[in-house]
């Protein structure tokens, strides 16, 4: 009975080191994984700030229009016209060709034939402006003619 006894005594005073083990091996392994989320959430931080500082800056491209801008029906230069559907976009070239036709005009009258709305006129008319250079010093004249028919008609004289 004695050597029961003493086996019970070393069991009891063995428990309390046991649970402070293991306590402290439970402490460690959660400082182990908040250090290990710690670093995988600035891993991921930092992976966001180099891509998006070291991405390329496109200058050049133009900003974001809602607005497709469809081919003209119709560009007709020789009768300063061109024919449209909802609205139009011309190319550099076509661009380039208006500008020199009115570059030297002071004055420039434009008329719109159409069956849309002012508001739609009014942003086809904005949109034209846009495409010539230099009309801030040029005077403008602006008619607009509201008829039935589903094809739009932009004119222009350059005095």
């Amino acid at each position: 009975m004695v050597e029961d006894e003493f086996h019970d005594d070393d069991d009891s005073a063995l428990a309390p080191f046991v649970d402070a083990l293991s306590s402290a091996l439970i402490i460690m392994v959660l400082i182990a994984i908040f250090f290990l989320l710690q670093s995988a959430t600035s891993v991921i931080d930092l992976a966001k700030k180099v891509t998006v500082t070291n991405m390329t800056v496109e200058e050049e491209r133009p900003p974001f229009n809602p607005v497709v801008f469809r081919k003209p029906i119709k560009v007709d230069f020789e009768e300063n016209k061109i024919v449209y559907l909802l609205n139009f976009r011309l190319e550099p070239a076509e661009i380039a060709h208006l500008n020199a036709m009115l570059r030297d005009s002071n004055q420039i009258n434009i008329k719109i034939v159409s069956s849309e709305s002012p508001e739609k006129v009014t942003s086809m008319l904005i949109h034209f402006l846009s495409i010539l250079e230099d009309s801030n010093n040029k005077k403008i004249n602006t008619t607009f003619e509201i008829v039935t028919d589903n094809v739009s008609v932009l004119t222009w004289e350059g005095i």
